[in-house]
């Protein structure tokens, strides 16, 4: 979900580590040339969609070794799921409470999938994707309350 610390944790944990990050974000604005809002804006969710399909598939070609922070919808196509599930990967969902979330991302600004009512979409969102993000995940670490640092730990007790 937006504002769980993905990239933050994940950031760290590749370097801890010594592996390459990927934000699947990031690799999708560069693969696209222009930003996620504007991928929205032109295509709408659907298009976006498509893109980050063919990022994750590409990224998770790509050699082992590496931590990829994906964004919270990617859950949401059954291919995507799948990729994940047959990836020779250990997915961990990194959860918190809507109202931590709702405290982490404020307006929502450049967040499309927030538009509009944050705390109502963000608990829509939730309810949407819970029993996703439960089916890919191998560990579920909580960020409530949590420093990226404790996260990174968390992670790393988890994936040992």
């Amino acid at each position: 979900m937006s504002g769980v610390g993905k990239s933050a944790a994940g950031r760290m944990l590749a370097h801890r580590q010594g592996r390459r990050f990927v934000d699947l974000d990031t690799e999708i604005e560069r693969r696209a040339g222009e930003r996620i809002t504007d991928l929205f804006a032109a295509g709408g969710e659907a298009h976006f969609r498509d893109v980050e399909s063919e990022a994750l598939e590409a990224v998770l070609a790509e050699p082992a070794g590496l931590v990829v922070s994906t964004g919270g919808g990617v859950v949401l196509r059954g291919e995507n799921r799948d990729l994940l599930a047959t990836a020779p990967a250990t997915v961990v969902w990194l959860d918190a409470a809507v109202t931590t979330l709702e405290s982490r991302v404020g307006s929502g600004t450049g967040r499309p999938m927030l538009a509009g009512d944050v705390p109502g979409r963000l608990q829509s969102l939730d309810d949407e994707r819970r029993q996703l993000y439960a089916a890919v995940a191998h560990h579920v670490v909580t960020t409530d309350q949590r420093t990226v640092n404790d996260v990174v730990e968390a992670i790393t007790e988890v994936v040992s």
